[in-house]
């Protein structure tokens, strides 16, 4: 911001009419550093001023807009993510749907948002055996599954073809 100081010499009760002339000539003339009037003369002098410091509620506005802005960027990532897992699980359900005429029950849930995640499976059981593969899986890139079982261990990395061929055995 730039603030402007006039300094003048006038005669006495002249100062408006003063001030009136000096700034009809710095309209007139810019770059002119001194103004001569009718009754006294002056100069402009142009300096640079901080901003205003702003005020606690320019700047609780300023920050209640961006956490704002990241809760709002956070929701739309976890939806996104939440829509992606649930195509995924409908699919690969479809795709697993012939267990179930081999005597295993195939299921879908759907849970939500769950501690910052979405918790989206599919169950395969067979008696006390079961396991759920997670929607997450959708995100892997190594051509393995997302599981939870008691009958293997969480951290093996299985692929599908290697999980249908582990419940073939139940």
């Amino acid at each position: 911001m730039r603030e402007v100081r006039i300094i003048i010499n006038c005669d006495e009760g002249f100062v408006a009419d003063t001030l009136r002339d000096i700034a009809t000539a710095y309209e007139d003339d810019m770059e002119q550093g001194w103004y001569e009037a009718e009754h006294g003369a002056g100069s402009l002098e142009f300096t640079e001023a901080p901003d205003p410091e702003p005020s606690l509620q320019e700047m609780f506005d300023e920050a209640a807009g961006v956490a704002q802005r990241k809760r709002e960027a956070e929701i739309k990532r976890l939806m996104d993510m939440q829509h992606e897992e649930r195509i995924w699980v409908e699919d690969t359900f479809q795709k697993l749907e012939f267990l179930k005429e081999r005597g295993f029950k195939v299921g879908k849930y759907f849970g939500g948002i769950v501690d910052g995640y979405p918790y989206n499976y599919i169950t395969i059981s067979k008696g006390l055996r079961g396991v759920e593969i997670m929607g997450a899986t959708v995100r892997r890139t190594d051509g393995t599954i997302d599981h939870v079982s008691g009958q293997f261990y969480n951290t093996e990395r299985l692929t599908m073809e290697d999980l249908i061929k582990r419940i073939a055995t139940w």
